[in-house]
This record gives C-alpha cells, structure tokens and sequence, in this order.
C-alpha cells in the first residue's frame, strides 16, 4: 500500500514538472465540489470551517482562470508570484 502511495506520488509530482496537467480523473470542478461539502460538514458539526473556505477559495480562483477541468496540481499557477 505505501508503495501504491508513494508511487502515485511520485507520478503526481512528474506530471506538475513536466506540466502535464490539463486531463485527470479528479478535476478542479470535482475538487471544490468536495471542499464545499467540507464546508458544509465543518459547520453542521459546529467546527470552523475556515480552512475548507481557504481551499474552496484555491479551486474557485484556478476554476475563473479555465482550469476547472484540469489537475489539482494546476493549483500551482494560482500560488505562484506572478511572472514565474
């Protein structure tokens, strides 16, 4: 199991070298629909949903940039400073 794990991780992480990121089975779209179940989960609990928030922010900013249907790796173009 920690093999599969680290070997997925490892692939992941070519693909955001390579930049290899625009078709995968866990779109953006997929994701911020999950954060905002997190959301929702968060505060029916009574716990603080403010590190859901910050992230459905993540995918919400990377989705207005057209990349809704692209890797969650894409989140990299979103924190990096601008002109890099």
């Amino acid at each position: 199991m920690l093999n599969d794990d680290l070997g997925a991780a490892i692939d992941g992480l070519r693909k955001i070298v390579e930049g290899r990121l625009e078709q995968t089975e866990a779109p953006l779209e997929v994701w911020a629909a999950t954060a905002d179940y997190m959301i929702e989960s968060a505060e029916e609990a009574g716990f603080s949903s403010e590190i859901p928030l910050f992230i459905r922010g993540l995918f919400e900013r990377a989705i207005n940039q057209g990349l809704g249907r692209h890797s969650i790796g894409e989140l990299i173009k979103i924190l990096r400073p601008a002109g890099t």
